[in-house]
């Protein structure tokens, strides 16, 4: 939210329009989330910056790559 970097958003992906849009040298998929909204400071078509996470794994050990 403009204004807000700090607060974050939970979410699903609900569907991936499949042909992605080229401008310039960026590469934008447009996607559809299901967020919960309580305050209504989300408005559709607005854009975000998204980390998806795919899988949540417990009870494992990690390395670091620069093991």
């Amino acid at each position: 939210v403009l204004g807000d970097p700090l607060t974050r958003y939970e979410g699903q992906i609900k569907d991936v329009l499949p042909t992605p849009e080229k401008v310039n040298d960026a590469i934008f998929y447009y996607a559809r989330f299901e967020v919960p909204n309580p305050n209504g400071l989300l408005r559709l078509d607005m854009t975000a910056q998204v980390h998806i996470q795919l899988t949540d794994v417990k009870n494992v050990l990690t390395i670091p790559l620069s093991a």
